[in-house]
């Protein structure tokens, strides 16, 4: 029977202030018609910082969803997995 013997945390390096995740969000999606409303959250989150598994450039370069996911996956799987067991 499979049981968990520890817990980790590991944390994506690219760190943005809410303010600066906010702007990012505003060059990316700004022609959108629902990113007001969207944005409104980022006042009311109570989030003071942002982990991204990328650095924001990445999110400019206008990659796919699915390129964007590949690599989300892959990272998960080479740096945030072996980082938690590395910690446990």
């Amino acid at each position: 029977m499979a049981r968990i013997v520890s817990v980790a945390t590991a944390l994506p390096s690219h760190v943005l202030r809410q303010d600066e995740a906010r702007r990012r969000c505003e060059e990316v999606y700004g022609e959108r018609e629902e990113l007001a409303r969207l944005l409104s959250l980022f006042e009311r989150s109570g989030v003071e910082r942002r982990h991204f598994a990328f650095p924001p450039e990445y999110h400019l370069a206008g990659r796919s969803f699915e390129e964007r996911n590949d690599d989300f996956v892959r990272g998960a799987v080479d740096h945030f997995s072996l980082q938690c067991w590395s910690l446990c």
